[in-house]
This record gives structure tokens, sequence and C-alpha cells, in this order.
């Protein structure tokens, strides 16, 4: 009987223990974070990443925020998830050029710890080939796959190799094939990091639009301006242009203020103005305003229209 009594303690000990053990396992589960709904079943993920392209008819290089989708169980990377969004290339109408196209061509790409080797079509060579801006679309075309690539930082240095012959076998240009300035001729091109150098600014983008007003240029000054007046005609904006009294002949940045995310900035110019009597005018510490659409800086025309047409 004794035994009896014992036996039942120890089975109703071992209860209270199962129970105890499943109270904190679901205790637990509270505070995991939820499952991504794109990698529950297939192993995918989206990421907001930001990729680099080329901004129409300028010399700079323009940040472009998009998602991809990573496969992560299919053994895709981030990595081949950026190059997929960057062969795609920006959505149409937001005044960004694609990098790629049918001609040139990503031909393979590996990865050895923080250095990403791309081997491109031999049409990268022929870029903008027999016009006075060969060099710049090449350095463009260069920088914005290097800086697409180490910018998510799992990737610090790109190297760019052509595949000559059509045949798979790739070496490193020289320097001065890929555009890039340098006084020895024969320099073979090595791994490149991140380059600031090229990137728009919001500065950049303000002294755009001024150009573009100096010249006359409405299809300009519209590409870089916010989406927000995307209802400005364009020839009502040329005749505008083109029949102000008020001249800007001078500019001059003075500052540069960012909002504390990064997203909305003031730029702060002094001009200089011919009147219609050819007397000369200037007005100091003028504020255009921008904000980031997509991740590129546009200028609100209701901030620059009254430095334009005073």
């Amino acid at each position: 009987m004794k035994r009896l009594a014992a036996f039942a303690l120890c089975l109703l000990l071992l209860l209270c223990c199962g129970c105890q053990s499943i109270e904190e396992s679901s205790e637990e589960s509270v505070f995991r974070p939820q499952i991504n709904p794109y990698s529950r079943d297939t192993g995918d993920e989206m990421q907001s990443v930001t990729l680099y392209f080329p901004v129409t008819g300028e010399s700079y290089l323009s940040s472009y925020t998009t998602t991809v989708d990573v496969h992560s169980e299919a053994g895709d990377t981030l990595t081949e998830a950026l190059m997929r969004a960057l062969i795609k290339g920006p959505e149409q109408g937001v005044s960004l050029d694609p990098v790629f196209s049918e001609n040139l061509k990503r031909v393979s790409m590996h990865q050895s710890n923080d250095t990403l080797t791309i081997v491109l079509s031999k049409e990268m060579l022929a870029l903008g080939e027999n016009t006075s801006d060969s060099a710049l679309k090449k350095q463009l075309t260069l920088y914005s796959i290097v800086n697409t690539m180490t910018g998510e930082g799992e990737i610090s240095r790109v190297q760019i190799l052509i595949d000559m012959d059509g045949t798979g076998h790739a070496e490193a240009p020289t320097r001065q094939q890929m555009g890039l300035p340098d006084t020895d001729e024969g320099r073979a091109l090595g791994p490149l990091g991140f380059s600031n150098a090229w990137l728009l600014t919001p500065a950049a983008a303000a002294q755009t639009v001024l150009d573009a007003g100096m010249e006359k240029d409405a299809p300009r000054m519209i590409r870089m301006l916010s989406s927000s007046v995307l209802a400005l005609d364009e020839q009502a904006l040329e005749n505008k242009l083109q029949t102000a009294s008020v001249l800007i002949v001078d500019y001059y940045v003075t500052n540069t203020m960012l909002s504390a995310d990064n997203s909305q900035a003031t730029v702060y110019v002094d001009i200089t103005y011919e009147l219609l009597d050819r007397t000369i005018e200037q007005v100091f510490n003028q504020a255009i305003t921008l904000k980031r659409e997509r991740g590129t800086w546009k200028v609100d025309y209701l901030s620059v229209e009254s430095l334009l047409f005073p």
C-alpha cells in the first residue's frame, strides 16, 4: 500500500513538471519575432534596398529605393537579388537611366570574402563610343554597379572584368578603357569601393534647376522637380522662361541643411539678377526646399518659382 501511494505521488509530480514545461514554452513564444510571411513557406524574403542609377541628362548618380526578393531557401543571396534589380532597371518616369541594356550584359559573378568579381560583356568598353561623353558614360555605369553592390554592407569592393572575346575568358580592363583618368596608360583596373563623388546631392539638384532656368531648358528643369508638380505644363514653363524679364546671371550655394531623417533638405543660395534695364540686383540666403522621392532628391517648385520669376 505504501509502495502504491509513493508511485502515485511520483506520477503526480511528473505531471506537474510536464505542465510547467508546457507553460514556460508558451510564455517564451510571446517574445519571438513574427515569422516573415514571405519566407514562411517558400524561403523568400522581401528586403528594402538602395540601388544607384545615372540621372537622366546629368553627370550624377542617384540613389533609388526599392524592394528585392531574396530566395534564401534556394540558395539565393542579397548580392544576387541586388544584381537582378540593377539589371531590371528603375521604373519609368523617375528620370533615371538603366545601366544594363540588350547589348551590355552581366556574364558571370562570384564572391570571395568581401570582394565581388563581376564579368561584363565587351560592350562595356564601347559605351558612348565616338561621342564626347564616352568616358563619363563609362564612369557612371561603372560606379552605378560598384555603389549598388557595396552599398548594402555585405560587399566592400568590386572587381570588374571584361569578357573581351565573348568566350567567357575574362580579363581586367585598363583604367583608361573604363573612362577613369590615369597617368599610367596601361594600368589595370583594380577592385573599387563605394564612391560619393558621383552622387546627386541636394545642392547639385538645386543647382541643376537653377542652371536649367538660366538656360531656359524646361524639360531639364521638370526632370528635377518634385512629383507634386507633375501637372506643370512643359510648354507653359518653356514660354515663361523665354519671356522672363528678370534673368538669373549668377548664383552661389552658401549652405545645405538636412532633416534628422535625411528625407528633406533646404539649400540656401545667393542670386544675382539682371533686370530689364540691364541693372544688376542681388538677393541673399534664399531657401530652396527639396525632398527625397524613391531616394532621389527633387526640388519643390513652389520654393524656386519666386527665384526664377521674381
